[in-house]
């Protein structure tokens, strides 16, 4: 089908292969080619240029249903076409469906663009747009279909890992009926037991966009083994980064990971929005710390003097508070600005600094790059539907 080419003799194993095949090279070769007789057991087709010769007759083969090109007259005396009307939105919307699931915003003007340069045939904007809406329809259909069996799934994971957690929130207050699909959250019972068994009494929290028709947001907990390598401890789909989902995900995590003593566990994260409430009510006596690299990010956006920046990172690398200290006074001699945006209330010390740091964990991670690594893993599956997705992070 990439690139049809007939000839006497060649065999189709029906009529709608047929048709299939000499639909694609019609559109390839740019020639209008159109059916004069259309039957199951004999086809045949010509160009519609009464001037050109081109010509192809196919039929039944006795005692098969098998069909064989019979006649074929090959040569085109025709001017190839640039608008041609074989070209269909349905034809278009299938040769594009993958395209559209990684990018589903993407702008009729440059979809038809990207047509026509792939094809060197002329589309119009209606059909483009039709194509679009098609191909949308065909993907969101395939998610609709994983959505109806995420009961079963998540049953599957507990049946196949022992000790696994599954939650799933649906909205139940919809006129029609039916209940709309809201938040999945997955812990898997081997990853539970081996952060309780052997890993650091850290955690690591943060969230990402996902790309796909629904959109919505992947929030994930990681933690640190004894090797300080990555330890994935759960993860959740909600309907956004909000207050009531990080709190909805955190009462299930600290269930799962029995965080009964909360002054011996830390959390660290990027601030994300409705967090920190989330942890007031939530964990009030864990230690959280905030990661320094996001807290530069918005420090050098005001502060952009290479001393200034250089003072922020030997305040948070300080291990003993006279070094902090230090580092603090020196800060406030060459920009009072940078050190009053530095010690406000909302950004105390001991959630950005390793002199301030809580020594029974006996960590000094200061960047959340436990999660940022996992995001960047996961990236080529957050477009997929989210069976899919949540089957490749497993």
């Amino acid at each position: 089908m990439a690139d049809p080419k007939f000839e006497i003799g060649m065999l189709f194993s029906d009529f709608k292969v047929f048709r299939a095949a000499l639909k694609e090279y019609s559109i390839l070769q740019r020639r209008n080619v159109v059916f004069i007789r259309n039957e199951a057991l004999k086809l045949k087709a010509v160009c519609r240029d009464p001037n050109c010769g081109w010509m192809i007759y196919a039929s039944k083969i006795q005692h098969d249903n098998t069909l064989q090109v019979k006649t074929y007259v090959g040569e085109h005396t025709c001017t190839q076409l640039w608008e041609n009307p074989t070209v269909k939105s349905t034809w278009i919307s299938k040769k594009y469906v993958d395209s559209l699931k990684s990018n589903p915003q993407w702008p009729v003007r440059s979809f038809k663009q990207a047509v026509e340069k792939d094809y060197n045939t002329g589309v119009s904007r209606q059909q483009v747009y039709r194509a679009k809406e098609k191909a949308l329809k065909l993907i969101e259909g395939s998610f609709n279909e994983q959505y109806s069996r995420i009961w079963d799934y998540c049953e599957e994971l507990r049946k196949s890992n022992p000790g696994t957690t599954t939650m799933v929130k649906c909205d139940f207050q919809q006129q029609l009926g039916q209940p709309k699909f809201q938040r999945l959250y997955v812990c898997l019972g081997a990853a539970k037991e081996g952060f309780k068994a052997r890993c650091r009494p850290i955690i690591g929290l943060d969230g990402c966009f996902l790309k796909s028709v629904y959109a919505g947001q992947l929030l994930t907990a990681m933690g640190i083994d004894a090797n300080n390598e990555t330890w994935v401890i759960a993860y959740a789909v909600v309907e956004s980064e909000c207050k009531e989902s990080w709190i909805w995900f955190l009462e299930l995590l600290v269930k799962d990971c029995e965080i009964v003593n909360q002054f011996g566990f830390t959390f660290i994260s990027n601030k994300q929005k409705g967090l920190l409430p989330a942890f007031e009510q939530v964990a009030p006596n864990c230690d959280h710390w905030f990661c320094a690299r996001h807290l530069f990010s918005n420090y050098r956006l005001l502060f952009k003097a290479k001393s200034l920046r250089d003072k922020f990172w030997e305040a948070s690398y300080a291990t003993t508070i006279p070094h902090f200290t230090r580092a603090m006074k020196d800060l406030k001699k060459l920009s009072n600005d940078a050190y009053e945006w530095l010690t406000t209330p909302d950004k105390p010390p001991r959630h950005w600094s390793k002199s301030h740091f809580n020594t029974h964990l006996k960590c000094d991670m200061l960047l959340n790059n436990l999660c940022e690594s996992f995001n960047a893993t996961i990236l080529e599956c957050r477009d997929r539907p989210i069976m899919s997705m949540f089957e490749y992070i497993r």
